[in-house]
């Protein structure tokens, strides 16, 4: 028996913790079982003398990951988990794009440069009854992601679909959706009916306080957006003030830059002050431009995670909740529909992409819903689905690799927009902080009854 190479250990609020980033266990130990695991129990591969330990604690320990088999290669079992959730066939995760017409101007969106009147027509939409059609036998779940383009500006051809899917997949397959749509249109009514399509999560993008976000998220004639979207917001209320209501949640993804990142603890105090945070879900979301070498625009990873934990924390002190990217460690396998296997971007012609900032960039699609396979770029699915973090020297030494598996999304990757190692770490170690000193783990894990 060894010790993992995955090992932390370290003190917290006088209290003994073991963590370990493979298998996520948490433990609390005595001040005795600290003393005599503090020499070796983060060292890589050191064996264990059973007989300086008690029988139970090498149990748990054991159980825990913190001691694995003399034989068992830690790394090998990363890769294999790693390809098995990027090859894993059985679910179907489409985001499909209805169009590529918006009723916003942003002047950073990609298609401002892409077919923008584009919107799916009666043979894209058998298509893809068809493609479906094809996995049925072979998928348990059919996860559908409504984007844009602006989606409900095609609510009428979203029905149409969901209909035919719910069809298809009736008694065989699970079907599930949700949306990215930038709030405007988005009224009572309209959520309603979303609900009642199967839309369980809704995601709705603000570029700071009202000032910044009308500058960036401006309607087509150059007039504001913000005080629309919260109106819609705000309308919904009743709604969810009604628990019976099975209602989709809604997050709020604030795009944060070097201009606005001073907008984001204001605007959580204006949705505080609507009662919106009773029931949405605002998180920081950094904004990554590969030509912003210089970071004129864009923060650095490293100012990103200090403002994030600036924003947690006093997210923390004002509602008493965490927010959604605020959590637990957690271990990585696939990062996103980049490196899964049944998981594509379709455009409004039948086009599809691996990734989400790819759409309406023809050179990038892989395949087209009537003509198949596109051998000519068929090499970046292939780079998405075949990196493998562990054959970098530096990744394969670090300790919390299984935490970030290359620490980076596949797209930015590609680019070259790379995240700092020691940021992350420190990030994680933050989150894991942050989780300790959440009252309900004081109460229930830190205190000193539940410890004797």
């Amino acid at each position: 028996m060894k010790t993992s190479r995955y090992n932390f250990l370290f003190k917290f609020e006088g209290k003994n913790i073991l963590f370990n980033s493979k298998t996520t266990a948490l433990a609390m130990l005595s001040d005795d079982e600290y003393d005599k695991l503090a020499p070796f129990v983060e060292k890589e591969s050191i064996s264990i003398d059973a007989d300086i330990l008690e029988p139970d604690l090498v149990k748990n320990l054991s159980y825990g990951g913190f001691f694995i088999d003399d034989s068992f290669d830690e790394i090998k079992s990363l890769r294999f988990d790693m390809f098995k959730a990027r090859f894993n066939s059985s679910s179907l995760s489409l985001t499909i794009a209805p169009t590529l017409a918006c009723n916003f101007n942003c002047p950073y969106c990609y298609e401002r440069t892409s077919s923008r009147n584009l919107t799916i027509s009666d043979d894209v939409k058998q298509g893809l009854y068809e493609f479906v059609k094809s996995y049925i036998g072979r998928i348990n779940n059919l996860s559908i992601t409504w984007y844009g383009g602006e989606p409900l500006l095609c609510l009428k051809d979203i029905e149409e679909m969901t209909s035919h899917f719910k069809e298809i997949c009736k008694d065989k397959v699970f079907y599930s959706a949700g949306m990215t749509t930038n709030g405007y249109l988005l009224d009572k009514e309209t959520l309603l009916k979303l609900k009642d399509l199967s839309v369980s999560n809704i995601q709705i993008p603000f570029d700071g306080f009202k000032e910044k976000h009308d500058k960036t998220r401006c309607l087509s004639d150059g007039s504001g957006s913000f005080d629309k979207i919260i109106a819609n917001l705000v309308s919904f209320k009743s709604l969810y003030d009604d628990k019976n209501n099975k209602l989709p949640s809604i997050s709020l993804r604030l795009n944060t830059t070097r201009e606005n990142h001073k907008d984001m603890i204001k605007l959580i105090n204006y949705l505080k002050e609507k009662d919106l945070l009773d029931y949405t879900s605002p998180y920081l979301a950094k904004i990554d431009d590969p030509l912003d070498k210089v970071y004129k625009n864009c923060l650095t990873y490293e100012e990103f995670a200090l403002l994030e934990k600036e924003f947690n924390d006093d997210y923390a002190s004002l509602t008493g909740k965490k927010t959604s990217r605020n959590s637990y460690p957690e271990k990585i396998s696939a990062v996103c529909g980049c490196d899964s296997l049944n998981s594509y971007v379709i455009d409004p012609q039948g086009y599809l992409y691996k990734c989400w900032e790819e759409i309406g960039k023809r050179e990038f699609a892989i395949a087209n819903l009537k003509d198949g396979v596109d051998y000519k770029t068929i090499d970046r699915a292939y780079d998405y689905m075949l990196y493998d973090p562990s054959e970098d020297l530096k990744c394969s030494n670090c300790k919390i690799l299984p935490l970030c598996m290359g620490g980076v999304c596949p797209y930015r990757r590609i680019n070259n927009v790379l995240p700092s190692c020691d940021n992350k770490m420190k990030t994680i170690k933050d989150n894991l902080m942050s989780f300790l000193n959440t009252k309900e783990i004081k109460e229930a894990v830190l205190n000193e009854s539940f410890a004797n």
